[in-house]
């Protein structure tokens, strides 16, 4: 059993702690934190015998409260509960290995379940809205070329040659938060949805890769916890039954989620779901998640991946 499971059946043995518990605990947290706002802070003698034991610790405490942050958070739409849960993804990030370089003639490679909605219609009038389930397997190499391989509902086989996918070396982005945050705000600007809601659409994409270095995948993290409107969804579990912590951003109705592993930080999935209701414009005709009003129904899942593996391989036929 690792500590997350351990984390989750203590807390689902745990009753929820009243508002005035919470606030109290926040501030003898900070208080902790900034020495009670005392002019002189304190200093504690140790034997030398005991420092380096006093100091490895500490550090195991600070990644342990790292981990524990975001599941103390209250759920809704907190951006600061959403930056804190954020900010410690930030600092677990910044902890792990970095991963290898990807090479000339290597790919990597990345496998996924997905289900995402399809409209099927032979003619304009009676079509449906229906939840296509598929494998999805890509190889992609730093020129571009690769392979993109569906099973499902969805299938196909294709073959690119250089230059066919698209391939972002993320060693040359920059890790300043700064610097990072208006580089995607420029990359977010060039597409419809409001700027905001689109940069977190970005830092999706971007942390979706396991080959990005962990200095960036933290400079990442702390940019999504400056978005304004950032939603902490508290402990969920993805499509493949994993349990992670969520974050989400809405946009006309609907939210735009990822799950991530609190002990690592890496993306387990992402999901759509249907928050306020909304009137299908496509269709008036019922289907998965439509009433017969023609009308998704709050709570409804538009569309969801689970990322299962991802590794670096030698070829487009080669998998982990």
């Amino acid at each position: 059993m690792d500590e997350l499971q351990l984390l989750e059946r203590f807390w689902d043995e745990v009753p929820e702690p009243d508002p005035t518990t919470v606030a109290r605990a926040r501030g003898v947290l900070l208080s902790a934190l900034e020495g009670e706002g005392s002019a002189e802070p304190r200093r504690l003698r140790f034997p030398a015998r005991r420092r380096l034991a006093l100091l490895a610790a500490l550090t195991a405490a600070g990644l342990t409260l790292a981990l524990l942050v975001p599941l103390l958070l209250p759920v809704g739409r907190r951006p600061e509960a959403a930056a804190a849960a954020l900010r410690g993804a930030a600092e677990v990030a910044g902890r792990r290995p970095a991963p290898p370089a990807v090479g000339p003639g290597q790919y990597v490679y990345t496998r996924s379940e997905d289900a995402w909605r399809s409209y099927s219609s032979a003619y304009s009038s009676d079509g449906t809205w229906t939840l296509d389930h598929f494998t999805r397997e890509i190889w992609i190499g730093p020129d571009g070329s690769g392979r993109i391989l569906e099973t499902g509902d969805r299938h196909g086989d294709e073959v690119f040659g250089p230059g066919g996918l698209y391939f972002e070396d993320l060693s040359k982005l920059p890790t300043n938060i700064d610097e990072l945050r208006a580089y995607i705000e420029r990359r977010a600007a060039q597409a419809d949805p409001p700027t905001d809601y689109e940069m977190f659409v970005v830092i999706g994409d971007l942390l979706r890769e396991t080959y990005a270095p962990p200095e960036l995948r933290q400079a990442l993290f702390e940019v999504a916890a400056i978005l304004p409107r950032t939603e902490y969804l508290g402990r969920v579990t993805d499509e493949a039954g994993r349990p992670g912590i969520g974050v989400g951003y809405t946009w006309v109705g609907v939210r735009e989620e990822l799950i991530f592993d609190p002990n690592t930080s890496v993306i387990l999935g992402e999901r759509e779901v249907q928050v306020d209701p909304a009137v299908d414009t496509a269709s008036p005709s019922p289907g998965v998640g439509i009433n017969a009003n023609g009308v998704d129904d709050p709570g409804t899942v538009l569309g969801w991946a689970v990322y299962l593996e991802s590794e670096i391989v030698g070829s487009t036929s080669e998998r982990p």
